[in-house]
């Protein structure tokens, strides 16, 4: 490019065969061809940058030109610096293997009273599985116990059952009673007899005055009873029949130790039936005599008739 081209308009120096100013954008076409010498007006340049002074072109040169201090020449490894290392690596190890070993120990002693905590907690454990069990099967046994107890006795209550609807209770032929009337010119037999031969007519005398005397049916093994049927009195006539005590209130008494109180009524010849609470096994029927009704004549009391059912 020459040194002479300038535009007109700014004075800004322009490349040969430019068109326009890279400045202004002023078209040389219209305002001629650039000048060949700076105009007048045009600024003037600005001043060359001075030269850096030679200290700082010297701080900016390579390091090469600072002075090399004499290092230090290197001195090889002796047999005593071997040794001192060996032994150094030696007392490093010993030391890690006593504390490997301290801690091995530790944590095997922190083990054995967890396993020995352990082994006390589970064996109290244990115990108390072992109470709790024991305690269970005597609970279960004396369940059980009750249950035999209750089946037995359900057993014995539908044998007793059965006994009721298929055996009617038999008694002895020979009653037993707390006395009996001897003999007169009217009746050879006033024994306890005539209370079970079915026949009203005939019937027991007692030889006391009635009030505290017995007549008991016995059997010779416990048999099932529902209740007992009476005949008071003596009604072979019925002059007979008022002239001797009748029984009024009697109890009657079973061998499992029920016991009841009934009161018979001042009727000659008549069945009166007592049925207890409910079926009972026995191996007698005791009648005992609480009360009479009066008599005309003399001082005994009858029963013409006992039955049990």
């Amino acid at each position: 490019m020459s040194s002479s081209n300038y535009c007109p308009k700014c004075g800004a120096r322009l490349r040969e065969g430019v068109r326009f100013c890279t400045s202004c954008g002023a078209t040389l076409e219209e305002t001629g061809k650039a000048d060949a010498v700076q105009p007048a007006a045009q600024a003037p340049r600005p001043a060359a940058q001075a030269p850096q002074p030679a200290a700082s072109r010297a701080h900016m040169a390579s390091p090469a030109a600072t002075p090399k201090s004499n290092p230090t020449p290197k001195r090889g490894l002796t047999l005593g610096h071997y040794v001192a290392i060996g032994a150094a690596i030696g007392l490093f190890v010993i030391a890690m293997f006593a504390v490997v070993k301290i801690v091995i120990n530790s944590a095997s002693s922190g083990t054995s009273g967890t396993q020995d905590a352990q082994a006390a907690a589970t064996s109290g454990t244990q115990d108390k599985d072992v109470a709790a069990e024991q305690a269970q099967d005597a609970s279960a046994k004396d369940a059980s116990t009750k249950d035999e107890t209750v089946a037995g006795k359900s057993k014995d209550e539908d044998k007793e059952d059965e006994l009721e609807q298929t055996e009617p209770p038999v008694f002895d032929d020979e009653p037993e009673a707390s006395s009996v009337l001897p003999p007169d010119q009217y009746t050879s037999y006033y024994g306890p007899k005539n209370a079970i031969d079915g026949n009203i007519r005939t019937a027991w005398n007692d030889g006391g005055s009635g009030v505290g005397e017995w007549i008991s049916l016995e059997a010779k093994s416990d048999q099932v009873v529902k209740g007992l049927r009476i005949v008071g009195g003596y009604p072979k006539r019925e002059d007979v029949y008022y002239k001797n005590y009748r029984p009024k209130d009697v109890t009657i008494e079973l061998s499992d130790g029920y016991t009841q109180q009934v009161t018979l009524k001042d009727a000659m010849g008549e069945w009166q039936e007592f049925e207890f609470d409910k079926p009972h096994k026995t191996d007698y029927i005791k009648v005992t005599i609480d009360s009479v009704y009066g008599s005309n004549k003399y001082d005994d009391a009858a029963i013409a008739e006992l039955e049990a059912f």
